[in-house]
């Protein structure tokens, strides 16, 4: 099994007290199971969570903050990337190229998953693929990436974004394959 940092556990509260209110945290955590629960009451941002209480976390925003739309979790990959894109990683999208960017996540993934592994593939001048080894996808999670992504590109200064996954190991594929495209 995999393992995600506190720090992805809590960008999820984040996203939840900017975009609903606290009450809607506490409504949140309230849907998930007691031990999800427990384990939730004091997130660590460097300590490491199984990655399927995330998964669980996800599902609950899901439920609660989305009325069962999973649509919502584009939206937490957004924040996501919005938040990286202001702290100490604001750096990186001055360059303006998408390549770039996503290659300086590389580390950041390895970072914030055990084990964690993924690479950035060049197509085209517009296109490129981003190829997730490790960790093994769960859905919600893979759903999340593709917001991720998809504003992280937008950052860059070009428009048209596209994000396709075109393979998932939570669906029996060997990596998770997003294909980013833009213009």
């Amino acid at each position: 099994m995999s393992n995600v940092k506190g720090t992805k556990i809590k960008s999820k509260f984040t996203f939840l007290r900017q975009h609903f209110s606290d009450a809607m945290v506490e409504r949140v955590l309230a849907a998930m199971a007691p031990s999800d629960r427990a384990q939730l009451q004091t997130v660590l941002d460097l300590g490491w969570y199984d990655s399927g209480l995330f998964e669980n976390l996800l599902a609950a925003i899901v439920k609660v903050a989305g009325h069962g739309d999973d649509q919502i979790l584009g939206k937490v990959g957004r924040h996501s990337a919005e938040d990286i894109s202001q702290n100490a990683y604001k750096v990186y999208f001055r360059s303006g190229d998408p390549e770039t960017v996503l290659a300086k996540m590389v580390p950041i993934h390895a970072k914030l998953n055990d084990p964690g592994e993924m690479e950035v593939l060049r197509h085209s001048e517009q296109e490129l693929s981003i190829v997730v080894k490790e960790p093994r996808a769960l859905l919600n999670s893979c759903k999340v990436a593709r917001g991720f992504y998809q504003r992280s590109v937008e950052l860059c200064g070009v428009s048209n974004v596209s994000v396709e996954e075109v393979a998932c190991s939570g669906k029996g594929a060997n990596a998770c394959e997003f294909k980013v495209s833009w213009t």
